[in-house]
């Protein structure tokens, strides 16, 4: 079925001036189709019809602006996961748009055009893979239903259509070999029913079996040993869940991140593996890119150090070690906390009773022993291992 024009337009809502005007603008010259909300109850109408993505300015959330947002996320389909790019301040206080179940996406202004077009065309990529699993999860369940009737007619009926009910699994399993992306589905004892390409590619990848020695076998023989990893967990989990379940990982063996989404049935669990590893890139971008702006985190508020902390904590994967924080001396960890709370140096130097040379002086010591290249890395740096003063 594919992504229709109106779903995969872009919604701008930007009510101050003529910043609409301008961001529609620039979109329409990176070829992508933009629409103009008047007001919040303009834009919660078009929500509701369908959108690729939405860019809002910090001064479109009102109160009624967030509780339109946050309804169109809570009302939204399991598969649907609409991509919401904010252009704010840097001294922006985020009024709970950013607990929102969603892809959201901070772009700190004044923003060039060239960037603000990269963005949301990752976005609409993002959006039109969420399509793809609408539209092989509407087929899966029209070929359901079919089946379904079928059984319920008498055995002779059934004989005469084993023809036409054959047709429909080859025609099921062509659309799902056509998806670029993997999937697999599980009977309720553990055991791999069916793979498509892209599923086998995966898996064989992985551990080294070929695709016939993949079919019918229990994913713990699979992956022996798995039962007690974190990846066992996550498919238990999924497996004794009621609705449909994503999370993402970073797979060493293939070198790419992967959004996994289960989908449990009467007959077992369905699995869609996504390639996600071209958005966590953007990500990677966006947080250098806040690096390179950033010379004094005075004015950060301590909400958005802490969420980018969260971020890097998130993108390593790895148990945040504390031996480094044993190597500073006790004025050099004062210093360190005080920066992580967004203070400049002639304030650390007032509180602490030092010259403010001194403060510079610890603060390139603190450089050279933790391997830190900027004053952001080390406010991450301290903020991921809770070094926050007062």
């Amino acid at each position: 079925m594919g992504a229709s024009a109106q779903e995969s337009r872009v919604l701008v809502y930007a009510p101050l001036g003529r910043d609409a005007e301008l961001l529609c603008d620039a979109l329409g010259r990176g070829g992508i189709e933009a629409v103009n909300c008047q007001d919040a109850p303009d834009l919660g109408r078009r929500l509701s019809e369908g959108s690729g993505a939405a860019v809002l300015t910090a001064e479109a959330f009102g109160l009624q602006t967030l509780d339109i947002v946050r309804r169109a996320y809570q009302t939204q389909a399991a598969w649907s996961d609409l991509p919401l790019v904010l252009l704010v301040d840097p001294r922006w206080q985020d009024p709970g748009v950013l607990d929102l179940r969603g892809t959201t996406t901070v772009l700190f202004r004044p923003v060039h055009p060239s960037s603000l077009v990269t963005v949301v065309r990752a976005a609409l990529r993002a959006r039109r893979r969420q399509y793809q699993v609408r539209d092989l999860l509407a087929e899966q369940e029209r070929v359901n239903q079919t089946l379904a009737s079928r059984v319920a007619e008498r055995t002779v009926e059934l004989m005469a259509s084993r023809d036409a009910v054959e047709a429909e699994r080859r025609h099921a399993e062509a659309i799902l070999e056509s998806i670029s992306d993997g999937f697999a589905a599980i009977d309720r004892d553990d055991r791999v029913t069916y793979l498509n390409p892209r599923g086998e590619q995966l898996l064989e990848r992985l551990t080294g079996l070929a695709a016939s020695e993949l079919i019918g076998r229990s994913v713990w023989q699979i992956f022996p040993g798995a039962e007690s990893s974190v990846a066992g967990r996550r498919y238990r989990e999924a497996a004794m869940s009621s609705g449909p379940l994503t999370f993402e990982t970073y797979v060493q063996a293939l070198g790419v991140w992967l959004q996994l989404r289960s989908y449990p049935s009467a007959e077992g669990l369905t699995i869609y593996a996504a390639d996600v590893t071209e958005r966590k890139a953007t990500e990677e971008e966006l947080m250098r890119a806040v690096q390179e702006v950033m010379t004094d985190t005075a004015w950060f508020s301590r909400s958005l150090l802490e969420k980018i902390a969260q971020i890097r904590s998130r993108r390593s994967g790895a148990e945040v070690k504390h031996t480094a924080v044993a190597e500073l001396t006790h004025r050099e960890r004062q210093v360190l906390e005080r920066m992580a709370s967004g203070r400049a140096n002639r304030s650390i130097a007032a509180e602490l009773g030092i010259k403010e040379q001194t403060v510079r002086n610890y603060v390139t010591r603190i450089y050279e022993k933790l391997d830190l290249h900027s004053r952001a890395d080390a406010i991450v740096w301290a903020r991921e291992r809770g070094l926050v003063g007062s």
